[in-house]
């Protein structure tokens, strides 16, 4: 479970018109994908340099790294845009053409792209471009989450298809919203990929009106979302228990694979999924040209959404393990007065130089029931598991 989520989303409406010129397809190409920090990451090149690239329905074009647009002496347009990140924040944003954009044997020539910098986003793998809904709703994609490979194509390659799900796509900034039922209301979910979080992301008059009062809730104190502006702010944000009902097209799912709900007032929409609920649901194809998300079978078994930690959030940041977010409610955090900020400098006797990443500090965190911290200021603590939902 992910304590504060990543945004890496930019909107605009249409300022480039036409975004690319003559490609070059040997289509269908298959393509393998890193899932780091909940996030799809594919190899490719720009320009025949190798990168990472960010697949995100939630970025409206493509994007490139700074760091990356001067190592390949790409020239900066003179003139930026105003855009609107994922949190409403607004800023002035500068862009360039890149003059080959490659994944597989699909290639793009002479694609805008937004820069942006990704050392703002803490990250396992650096990310070093972005291909944006612009692009993306140009073709279909067919995500195999159990091999990790992903099929980009013309034309849909034949699946048994367990779940269709209509979308809309956004006439001026290129993004996807799905028409799901929460609790029997229609509602417009946006769809970003480009989003690490495993919940639905909602805001508080919508949580009022679709979940009402009285569900089940924690409170969230600390980092909130980080976006592509890099800015962090401690909030107060609430986790729902995921006791609602929740419909994708004509199929109702068991309320143990609905996504807890996660309300924050950070949020640029009403409603928000990141790609973890589709991984989590099975395999999948995005096809733009007929406007549906398609479910197919998985070997993998869907994993019911619950909720118990430690009751506070650790990340490696500025070179050492911080609590950056903590559990109003949680007993551990009551009881020894763990604070944000604090210090960590061992968990259960391994420094950070042990966890390579945020990604093995998580998952080290997610499968031990008890461990010993030692805090800087507190010194050891032996802390068991909370169960919360």
């Amino acid at each position: 479970m992910k304590y504060f989520s990543i945004i890496f989303s930019f909107i605009f409406l249409n300022i480039f018109g036409q975004n690319h010129k003559a490609d070059t397809q040997l289509l269908p190409t298959e393509v393998p994908f890193t899932i780091s920090n909940n996030l799809i990451i594919l190899k490719g090149k720009v320009n025949g340099t190798d990168v990472n690239i960010l697949w995100d329905n939630g970025f409206s074009f493509c994007g490139i790294d700074e760091e990356l647009l001067h190592q390949l002496q790409l020239k900066k347009e003179k003139k930026e845009k105003t855009a609107t990140d994922g949190t409403g924040e607004e800023l002035n944003i500068g862009f360039t053409t890149l003059p080959t954009l490659s994944i597989g044997q699909l290639q793009k020539s002479k694609v805008k792209a937004i820069i942006f910098q990704s050392s703002v986003i803490p990250s396992t793998i650096k990310i070093d471009a972005v291909l944006g809904a612009e692009v993306i709703n140009q073709f279909i994609w067919d995500f195999d989450f159990d091999t990790q490979i992903l099929t980009v194509s013309n034309k849909e390659i034949p699946k048994k298809i367990v779940q269709e799900t209509p979308f809309q796509i956004d006439k001026k900034s290129h993004l996807h919203y799905l028409p799901l039922l929460l609790n029997d209301r229609k509602t417009l979910i946006h769809s970003d990929f480009g989003s690490n979080s495993e919940n639905l992301d909602v805001i508080p008059e919508f949580a009022d009106i679709v979940f009402g009062k009285d569900i089940p809730r924690l409170t969230l104190e600390g980092w909130g979302s980080i976006s592509i502006s890099g800015k962090i702010e401690n909030s107060t944000s609430y986790l729902l228990k995921n006791e609602y009902d929740l419909s994708t097209s004509e199929t109702e799912l068991s309320r143990s694979y609905a996504p807890l709900v996660s309300v924050s007032d950070k949020l640029q929409y009403e409603a928000v999924l990141g790609n973890y609920f589709f991984r989590n649901l099975g395999n999948l194809i995005i096809n733009p040209k007929e406007k549906k998300y398609k479910l197919y079978s998985s070997k993998r078994e869907p994993i019911p959404y619950h909720f118990s930690n430690f009751g506070f959030a650790c990340t490696i940041y500025n070179g050492q393990i911080q609590v950056i977010r903590m559990i109003k409610e949680s007993a551990n955090v009551k009881k020894h007065n763990i604070s944000l900020g604090d210090v960590i400098e061992s968990i259960d006797g391994h420094t950070m130089d042990f966890f390579k990443d945020n990604d093995e500090l998580s998952e080290y965190l997610h499968e031990k029931e008890s461990i010993q911290f030692i805090f800087k200021d507190k010194g050891p603590l032996n802390l068991t598991k909370e169960k919360f939902f």
